[in-house]
């Protein structure tokens, strides 16, 4: 542990990534021969980091680090976090904006450095998150959001905390650090956060760190923040249906997916057959057959956590060949509430991240998604 902490002090990208992640890398790189899907997992790995990535970066990382085998574990996390600050320090930061609706928020940011924003409805907090980015006009990037659940891990919030405190000096002080969904945490882990934040209360970071809670009351970290709550009010209904469209779109920009959402009062109404008659209308209009859409049905029963997603995302080798409209079946045992989070990971912020086993997905530019709401 205090290896690990030590390195990250000392090499700023490390940071992005979890020791399970971390692991991972380190495996790949040690293998005798990397197969294409490693390479594409660490591709996906470096694009967690920065989206404007080129693929040659995971060429530079391998030659880097290829030695890496011989190495003691502390000389190992040196050599990634040198090969990472050959790659990152000197690239340009960029977010990804979009052309949003014009219709901005009521509140905004102040001065301060850390927020708290506190709700009175856990539904509000996707809306509200897309509220803070809609008023820079952009969407958020993978590194800037973590979406609490009741198993995040403190070492989830720490990276969001080195990651944040640092961000002057790398770069990334126009960044807007959101810790959701901070009603779902225990209270020892609220309690550890706000350690976390009288420990780094003097930090030099110029950028925002901001949680947001579902709930107002019998918070700990509510309370422990209430001089630094600031009001703001989520976009109207209307706006925010324009705001999503066009975030959709803009991922969609260079290319002929879609994104819909089917939904009925009525159960067996025919949603699916919908979905199967859009898709094929769509590829009607696609002149060349190597660049319609397949098919790929992503059935969502119970709790689903991340993991589990993204292995179902991607749970056909023939699937990356081809654009995809991913068919996202939600049964009526979905766990809505958590569901609604990893949506919004994929369809807004391009990226989920299941961090106890160190895999990410990000959508693909050419992809589709089709979402059928029992």
């Amino acid at each position: 542990k205090t290896t690990l902490q030590a390195a990250r002090k000392n090499f700023y990208f490390l940071n992005f990534f979890t020791i399970a992640q971390i692991n991972r890398i380190i495996s790949i790189v040690k293998s005798p021969k990397i197969q294409d899907d490693q390479l594409q997992e660490l591709f996906g790995n470096l694009r967690f980091i920065s989206h404007s990535i080129s693929p040659i970066s995971v060429t530079q990382l391998i030659n880097s680090i290829h030695n890496i085998n011989s190495l003691s574990p502390m000389d190992r996390l040196t050599c990634l976090g040198q090969a990472l600050d050959q790659i990152f320090n000197d690239a340009t930061v960029t977010y990804r904006t979009y052309t949003h609706s014009g219709r901005l928020g009521a509140g905004g940011l102040l001065s301060k450095k850390i927020h708290m924003i506190a709700l009175n409805d856990p539904r509000q907090v996707l809306n509200l998150v897309l509220t803070l980015f809609v008023q820079k006009a952009r969407v958020p990037e993978p590194e800037e959001v973590l979406f609490c659940h009741e198993d995040t891990t403190i070492e989830e919030i720490s990276l969001v905390f080195l990651r944040w405190k640092n961000a002057r000096e790398h770069k990334r002080h126009e960044s807007i650090y959101c810790i959701a969904n901070c009603h779902l945490l225990p209270y020892t882990l609220q309690n550890d956060v706000v350690q976390f934040i009288i420990e780094e209360e003097d930090s030099n970071s110029a950028a925002h760190l901001v949680f947001v809670s579902g709930k107002s009351e019998n918070q700990h970290l509510v309370s422990a923040l209430n001089s630094t709550r600031i009001d703001m009010q989520v976009l109207d209904e209307k706006t925010l249906k324009e705001e999503y469209r066009n975030i959709c779109e803009y991922f969609a920009r260079n290319s002929n997916a879609v994104t819909q959402v089917f939904y009925s009062n009525q159960a067996c109404a025919g949603k699916t057959h919908d979905i199967l008659k859009t898709i094929f209308e769509v590829n009607q209009k696609i002149p060349v057959s190597n660049n319609r859409f397949l098919y790929h049905r992503v059935p969502i029963h119970g709790q689903t956590p991340s993991g589990l997603l993204i292995e179902r995302l991607t749970d056909s080798p023939d699937l990356s060949k081809r654009p995809l409209i991913h068919h996202i079946d939600i049964g009526a045992s979905a766990h809505h509430t958590e569901l609604n989070s990893l949506l919004f990971q994929i369809l807004i912020v391009g990226t989920l991240v299941d961090h106890r086993s160190g895999t990410i997905f990000h959508r693909k530019e050419s992809d589709g998604f089709m979402i059928e709401i029992p």
